[in-house]
């Protein structure tokens, strides 16, 4: 088992939550998931709260993942989460947090739980961070408790480690090679030759060239190979020990089974650490997350300290009181206020019998039983009137009794918290039972007992009320204070900014701790004033700030501005389009939107794209405020506009997103020129002419292989023809137009052919006419071809330049060189060339060379 927490948590928790709850995996297969459960929270209410957060990290996402092998019970997942929970909230109250956990189970049967939670204590409105930097020094020991308490798979178990990685392979021939290298060395490693890195290092460099060479890997070209080979896994580590392969599957480069046995003193020692790290965390959050709540309990903690330090127990010789005494001191509560009664033991039974709390009938039969019997005293006057100090009823009270009343009301009148009695009073608790006295003790019970001991009840119950009613008042204000930032969750920026509301909205939310039904009204309305106003000042602001920011993408020449950068421009793959610019690595192709705004599409990292805007955010990491300020001297509408760098590329014309989708798809192929197996071997087209300078920038490679012929019109690239073996197609949403070598535009001969492949194969037949330029309108021509071939060949015609037709020796060959010849100007010098075979490429393969040549 493992856990991890994964760098997301800055943009929409709503996509984290969908994508958690969706019924198909992220590739868009059509298999439904399996195994989709929410174990933990309401995943809605924890979107909803994050996206209440206008603080930059709106939410945190972990995986907790189980191997294949692992199969936990679902107590076995319970026990998971709740050790996740006491980590991730230590010290605080697991309701102050929104969080969630979702199952998912694939289809090997392996079980993994991702759980989002949303970074805000609802309690006081802080950001929390369940994964500070150095998590793992928190985590790491709760997995490793688990895994050896469950023996569960262990990823840092030597055991299990790869000895070869297959990594993200490019092409069948590129991993069989991987295959090949890795089996030689594991050979080497088994007859005991390779005995450490610098011995596998010297036999890699005696099968190729060490291109480079890593903690964890080793990239190898052997003779002969076009690129080179990275080799990672547990052999190719600087630190491999062969000694350590004693069950490491060395054939095949996958996990080997591991030992995976209890390991109860491993799972000890995980704990111990756990603990600690608990501890820590706890001691932190409890420091800085403490709310209201905490303070007053803090508070009333001393307070009682303070009344039991000056409370001073009175000595009884009486062996029955005696005893009652001794029972008193296993109750504090009945402990603190016999102190504060003169320290005299009335009706300890009361207190020490375990019942002070209890609504029992027994309970409340043995209440009446003793008040039947007792005589008026203080607990039969109004509460008024016992306010006011009204005397008592006429009745003979001994001198002990007004002694005791004394201290009673001595101890009333000096209550530092009177308005909790008044609520005490208010709600009305039930009052005290009273457990009957046993009959000896009932003899020595007199009139001033019961007055005390109603007082005691009193007492009692009115800190038992005053427990439940703080109780009441926190879950109140916890209530109302998440019902408030879900409500306020869009004006929380004029609230920051010290608006008047903000305050009256804070004293709603407290005011409604006493009474919910009235604050839900007050907050209600303050809610709707507050967003009125931040709706009107939002309104105002993106009126004057939205027009900004569309001048920066409309207005700045982004070319302008990567050149400032320090990117250059790559001329022979840019056009009047879309412009490729390089930096170091970075690769990127820039264009002009359709509403004018300049965009840019990064060739490295597909999510790097868009406008001027986010070019800068990406590679800057500066604010909103930083950014406006960076590119008003940018902007020509700006006052603070400066010139234009001199020699800057002019901004992209317009174009569509299927033109940019042409372009981005050519910069991200390769150049040929360093070799096409496609090509060569299929075709037999030489490497020397895939060098011609004629031919290198316009024949390229993409990713599987194909061979790319990037087609122009008049705006620059509208899409390229792909060719394989056994396979030929044109870019999704490009169009037809012609493809051109590099010189047609200065050769004083140009040959028209029906395919780039056959252009290649008659100028390798004839490397005598190496200024020859070619054009192919792949194959039939549509109307657009037409009439750019046709204002082509008026340009070549002006200028003097010999005009051949090499289309293929068949019926179609001959009627589209008819047609081409008809585009042609009257006067032009027109030639034709058939080859002896179907096309040019066929006569190549053939092994003929002569090119019969017909002028027409």
């Amino acid at each position: 088992m493992h856990i991890k927490f994964l760098g997301h948590g800055r943009g929409d928790a709503r996509r984290a939550i969908n994508y958690l709850l969706a019924s198909h995996d992220h590739l868009g297969q059509p298999r439904a998931r399996a195994g989709v459960r929410v174990l933990r929270g309401n995943p809605q209410l924890v979107a909803q709260v994050a996206n209440s957060s206008n603080n930059a990290w709106r939410y945190s996402s972990a995986v907790v993942a189980w191997a294949p092998t692992d199969r936990p019970t679902a107590a076995q997942i319970e026990e998971t989460l709740n050790g996740f929970a006491n980590v991730a909230f230590a010290g605080l109250d697991e309701s102050r947090f929104s969080w969630t956990a979702v199952q998912h189970i694939d289809d090997d049967g392996s079980t993994h739980i991702h759980i989002i939670t949303a970074r805000v204590d609802l309690e006081t409105g802080l950001s929390y961070n369940p994964a500070p930097p150095g998590w793992e020094s928190a985590y790491d020991p709760l997995r490793d408790s688990l895994n050896h308490k469950h023996s569960w798979a262990r990823p840092d178990d030597p055991a299990h480690a790869r000895t070869l990685q297959p990594g993200a392979l490019a092409s069948l021939p590129h991993r069989e090679l991987k295959v090949v290298l890795h089996r030689l060395v594991t050979q080497q490693i088994e007859a005991s030759l390779i005995v450490d890195r610098a011995s596998l290092v010297n036999y890699l460099s005696q099968i190729g060239e060490i291109t480079r060479e890593a903690d964890d890997y080793i990239s190898v070209r052997p003779t002969g190979a076009e690129r080179p080979v990275r080799l990672k896994g547990l052999f190719y580590e600087r630190h491999f020990d062969p000694s350590h392969l004693a069950k490491a599957d060395t054939a095949s480069g996958e996990r080997a089974p591991g030992d995976r046995g209890v390991d109860t003193e491993a799972a000890e020692r995980a704990r111990e650490r756990l603990d600690a790290a608990i501890e820590r965390r706890a001691s932190y959050n409890q420091e800085r997350y403490a709310s209201r709540s905490h303070r007053a309990d803090a508070a009333s903690t001393r307070l009682v300290s303070d009344v039991d330090a000056t409370a001073e127990p009175a000595q009884s010789t009486d062996p029955a009181e005696q005893s009652k005494a001794d029972l008193a001191d296993e109750n504090p509560i009945a402990d603190n206020i016999a102190g504060l009664l003169g320290g005299r033991a009335v009706d300890l039974d009361l207190a020490t019998s375990g019942a002070i709390f209890s609504d029992d009938n027994d309970s409340k039969h043995a209440e009446r039983e003793v008040l039947d019997h007792h005589q008026p005293g203080l607990d039969d006057l109004s509460i008024t009137e016992q306010r006011t100090g009204a005397a008592l009823p006429a009745d003979p009270i001994t001198e002990e009794r007004k002694s005791n009343v004394r201290h009673f009301e001595a101890w009333r009148r000096g209550t530092t918290d009177r308005s909790r009695i008044r609520v005490g009073q208010r709600i009305r608790p039930k009052r005290m039972p009273v457990l009957s006295a046993s009959r000896d003790v009932a003899v020595h019970r007199k009139r001033g007992d019961a007055v005390l001991s109603r007082a005691i009840s009193r007492l009692a119950n009115l800190y038992h009320a005053l427990h439940r009613l703080r109780t009441r008042l926190r879950l109140l204000d916890d209530r109302a204070r998440t019902i408030l930032e879900l409500r306020v969750g869009g004006a929380v920026d004029a609230v920051q900014r010290g608006h008047a509301a903000a305050a009256a909205a804070e004293s709603a939310a407290v005011e409604s701790s006493l009474q919910l039904g009235r604050a839900n009204r007050q907050l209600e309305r303050q809610a709707q004033r507050l967003e009125q106003n931040a709706d009107r000042a939002r309104g105002r602001l993106k009126m004057q700030r939205d027009d900004e920011l569309r001048r920066f993408k409309t207005d700045i020449n982004l070319v302008e501005f990567a050149q400032s950068c320090g990117y250059q421009v790559d001329r022979r793959e840019s056009s009047r389009a879309s412009v490729v610019m390089r930096s170091g690595d970075d690769k990127i192709v820039i264009a002009t939107d359709q509403d004018g705004h300049g965009i840019y599409f990064s060739i490295r990292d597909d999510r790097d794209n868009g406008s001027i805007i986010d070019f800068v955010q990406r590679r800057e990491h500066i604010s909103l405020g930083q950014l406006r300020k960076r590119l008003r001297i940018w902007c020509p509408s700006s006052s603070t506009y400066q010139p234009r760098l001199a020699g800057a590329t002019s901004k992209p014309q317009a174009s569509t997103r299927d033109r940019q989708r042409v372009a981005v798809a050519l910069a991200q192929a390769s150049l040929a020129s360093d070799g096409h197996p496609y090509l060569e071997r299929e075709r037999q087209i030489a490497r020397t002419t895939l060098q011609d300078p004629r031919f290198a920038s316009v024949v390229r490679i993409d990713a599987r292989g194909n061979a790319i012929f990037p087609h122009r019109d008049a705006d620059g690239f509208s899409g390229f023809e792909m060719k394989n073996a056994d396979f030929t197609g044109f870019s999704a949403g490009g169009s037809k137009s012609l493809w051109m070598s590099a010189n047609i535009t200065v050769a004083d001969k140009i040959v028209i052919v029906e395919s780039a492949i056959d252009a290649l194969s008659l100028s390798q037949m004839n490397p005598d006419e190496a200024s020859a330029g070619f054009i192919s309108v792949g194959g039939a021509m549509n109307d657009e071809q037409r009439e750019l071939l046709r204002r082509l060949l008026t340009k070549v015609a002006e200028r003097g330049a010999q005009i051949l037709i090499g289309t293929d020796n068949d019926e179609p060959g001959h009627a589209l060189a008819k047609q081409i010849h008809d585009l042609a100007p009257e006067g032009a010098a027109v030639g034709r060339l058939k080859p002896t075979a179907k096309d040019w490429n066929d006569e190549l393969r053939g092994g003929r060379r002569m090119v019969k040549r017909q002028p027409r």
